[in-house]
């Protein structure tokens, strides 16, 4: 890693203490690899040090979260951040609760949903997608309705990591509705999750037809749409027959 002297232990936290930003940066991200006890002190007192480099903060509670999962300590700093004045600390302490599989951080997420930044509210909701968790799905379709086209976008692709039916619907009414062609896209992509169904695909071959839009760096909502339909036909037939997923080319 440039910059650092070795990713040992005592040289990252030697780093921590007398290097540049960067590297004092680089060395936190690095430090989410190791387990030595002194290192995920130093990270606890990056990140309740308010006068730390909010990115430096924010990425101490990645490295952090990776850390001893019964530690009830990392826990409760982790649900500390989400009350955080910095809406960078507050979207990290969000995904970092969802990579810690703690069933207690689903409540807790689901009332960092309805916080006034944006960039929180979708860090939220794709931790919430992470988590799995049915009593998430209810939220999350209300927040399809978010003034924010990111917002929108991230909780579409968070219901189709969960796959509960309830969010066909709202999704399907989403691809047709919304004015943001990102977020059209993102839906399509949310929508092969769920399978073979229908509506579904009678909705994604309307818009493969028909939604020409560009949404992401020269691919249009009907590319997005194509390959989703494309996705679902290719789980459909490894479910009718498994070898064709392991046929090597």
């Amino acid at each position: 890693m440039a910059g650092i002297n070795g990713n040992k232990p005592n040289n990252l936290i030697e780093t921590l203490v007398k290097g540049n930003k960067e590297t004092r940066l680089l060395a936190v991200i690095q430090l989410g690899t190791h387990s030595d006890k002194e290192a995920v002190e130093l990270l606890k007192q990056i990140i309740l040090n308010k006068g730390e480099d909010k990115t430096i903060r924010a990425h101490a509670l990645s490295s952090l979260a990776k850390q001893n999962q019964n530690d009830e300590s990392i826990f409760n700093i982790l649900i500390a951040a989400l009350k955080d004045s910095e809406s960078i600390i507050r979207a990290y302490a969000a995904t970092a609760l969802a990579n810690r599989n703690d069933a207690r951080a689903v409540d807790l997420l689901l009332e960092v949903l309805n916080q006034d930044i944006s960039r929180v509210r979708w860090a939220a909701a794709t931790a919430l997608g992470k988590t799995g968790s049915y009593r998430a799905v209810e939220p999350l379709i209300q927040a399809l309705r978010d003034r924010s086209k990111y917002v929108r976008l991230h909780t579409a692709l968070a219901l189709g990591n969960i796959g509960d039916r309830r969010a066909i619907e709202p999704l399907l009414q989403l691809l047709q509705k919304d004015s943001e062609p990102l977020v059209r896209f993102r839906v399509a992509e949310a929508l092969s999750k769920f399978g073979e169904d229908e509506q579904i695909l009678k909705s994604l071959k309307a818009v493969a037809e028909t939604d020409k839009a560009e949404a992401l760096y020269g691919r249009t909502v009907s590319n997005a749409a194509l390959e989703a339909l494309n996705f679902i036909r290719q789980d459909l037939k490894s479910v009718v027959n498994p070898e064709i997923a392991s046929v090597s080319n």
